[in-house]
């Protein structure tokens, strides 16, 4: 049977896991970022809110979208400075640090970040999420 909680990438390496939430109802956003090396320990989390999304699709102009930086381009830029990148699904079982960070942000005014540490109310979920082995 498959896990569905998180799992640790190759021993070196790093893996990052992001989701993102939305409220179709207001149009705000919020995507959640979580860098976790092969033992689990988090070395960076950020949760970043996108208001007025649904907004700024909807608008002619170019620039509707400079406020929030062309993202997906941007993510594909930043990927090809690293070897061995690997893009895959995760299911929300696998995903719960991300998430928790995602729904965050739909209360956040500006982009959070946190460098080797979690906020509080996150410590039980990285701590409760890692598959553990036998």
């Amino acid at each position: 049977m498959k896990s569905t909680k998180w799992s640790p990438p190759p021993a070196g390496k790093y893996k990052l896991n992001v989701d993102a939430a939305f409220i179709p109802e207001t149009g705000v956003g919020g995507i959640g970022a979580v860098v976790r090396n092969d033992n689990g320990e988090v070395m960076a989390a950020m949760a970043l809110p996108l208001a007025r999304v649904v907004n700024d699709v909807k608008k002619d102009e170019e620039e509707s979208w400079a406020s929030d930086g062309h993202l997906i381009g941007d993510i594909k830029r930043s990927l090809q400075h690293f070897e061995d990148v690997i893009i895959s699904y995760s299911p929300r079982g696998a995903n719960q640090v991300a998430h928790f960070l995602a729904k965050h942000a739909l209360n956040c005014n500006t982009m959070v970040t946190w460098i080797e540490e979690v906020p509080f109310w996150l410590e039980s979920i990285v701590n409760d999420d890692m598959v553990v082995s036998s």
